[in-house]
């Protein structure tokens, strides 16, 4: 498990499955202002893009697109496993391709603009967010597990019946 911090993070997996978050899941609001490089190295690797509460790399302001802050996916592999883990559903997002790539838009309601959340770089094939290499986690996953006894502070990682990573603290 790779693990960013604040601002802009280089983040490389190894050699094997690894969970590859960018972000600090623990901050208030993870990923404002910062792009991270994410680079899988072509295996099955896990990138995680949100969790239960958040969607990471949206800097919460109606009036960007989120040019500012969102992640660089590079070596995803769907055909090797690799799978990417988004807050929500597949109908808060869609797929644009780019030149180089495609970004995953999280579609904002009203006037406020849609936010740039990834750009996944030289995709290797045609994307679509309802395929299994996409997995949504929301709070109302009623699948998720119940942790009682824990010491106060800790950071806890679980993983869901459907696949998703969850991080939280506690």
């Amino acid at each position: 498990r790779f693990v960013g911090g604040g601002g802009n993070d280089v983040i490389n997996g190894g050699t094997g499955n690894d969970t590859l978050i960018g972000v600090n899941p623990t901050t208030t609001q993870p990923c404002r202002g910062e792009i991270d490089y994410v680079n899988g190295w072509d295996n099955g690797d896990r990138f995680v893009l949100g969790d239960l509460s958040n969607v990471y790399f949206d800097d919460a302001d109606p009036t960007s697109d989120g040019a500012a802050d969102f992640a660089r996916v590079v070596s995803f592999a769907p055909s090797q496993g690799a799978t990417i883990q988004r807050h929500g559903s597949a109908s808060d997002y869609r797929l644009v391709s780019v030149s180089g790539g495609t970004q995953i838009i999280l579609d904002k309601s009203g006037t406020e603009l849609d936010e740039i959340i990834a750009r996944i770089e030289f995709s290797p094939t045609e994307l679509s967010l309802t395929e299994s290499y996409f997995i949504y986690v929301s709070a109302v996953d009623t699948t998720a597990p119940v942790l009682a006894n824990l010491p106060p502070d800790m950071l806890v990682e679980a993983t869901m019946p459907s696949g998703a990573v969850v991080t939280f603290s506690l």
